[in-house]
């Protein structure tokens, strides 16, 4: 059972994403063969609330504006108060893996009214791959033990129960009991518990309340 779940972490460790594309409020950005990608997010600066960026783990890509660029929509006449897009984007820098958040907030207010995690995949040509795993790659757990797989630690997830989560060997892990957020690449094996490859973690309750 231990070599078999040792397998499985492997799988998960290796895993080549094939990702084409993102899903941004009302429009698709491909970005296969790219150097860079656009991540295009719907807004309103009338409201108080704007987007900024920041990339909460790997080395992989670089933000060439962390607030973005803003362009109104386009409409016959003025209209007060109308919303436009938020656009930032990305270059690659070496190949590999990087995480993104994405914060929709009024800089005086302390909680974000929406949040994105953006996985961004740079291959060996340098073209960046991406795909949202706000829904799909964030858990809130509760460390619960240690697995039976090198830097790995047993959490109990509110969406999923328990899983195995795999740490980089160079990350300081969270200690038993601790309450964490944990970002992953969106992967977890079929495997009972499922396992997972960290990518960044941090204490819960998570400062930027996701949407």
């Amino acid at each position: 059972m231990k070599q078999f779940i040792a397998m499985l972490a492997a799988l998960v460790l290796g895993a080549n994403l094939s990702l084409a594309a993102v899903q941004t409020g009302e429009k698709t950005v491909a970005t296969e063969n790219t150097a860079t990608a656009e991540i295009v997010l719907d807004a309103n600066p009338t409201t108080g609330y704007s987007w900024t960026a920041f990339v909460i783990a790997g080395d992989s890509v670089v933000l060439e504006n962390d607030e973005g660029v803003y362009a109104a929509d386009a409409t016959e006449a003025p209209v007060s108060g109308a919303g436009g897009k938020t656009t930032f984007t990305l270059k690659a820098v070496m190949p590999g893996e990087s995480l993104v958040q994405f914060t929709y907030l009024r800089p005086w207010e302390g909680e974000a009214a929406e949040t994105k995690i953006v996985l961004a995949t740079v291959g060996e040509d340098l073209s960046v791959h991406t795909m949202d795993v706000t829904e799909g790659g964030v858990y809130e757990a509760t460390v619960t033990g240690t697995a039976d797989i090198e830097n790995a630690l047993l959490l109990n997830t509110e969406t999923h129960g328990d899983i195995i989560a795999v740490f980089p060997a160079e990350m300081a892990l969270p200690n038993e009991g601790s309450k964490v957020i944990i970002y992953t690449n969106g992967v977890m094996t079929m495997s009972l518990p499922g396992i997972v490859n960290v990518l960044a973690w941090e204490f819960a309750p998570n400062p930027l309340a996701r949407g």
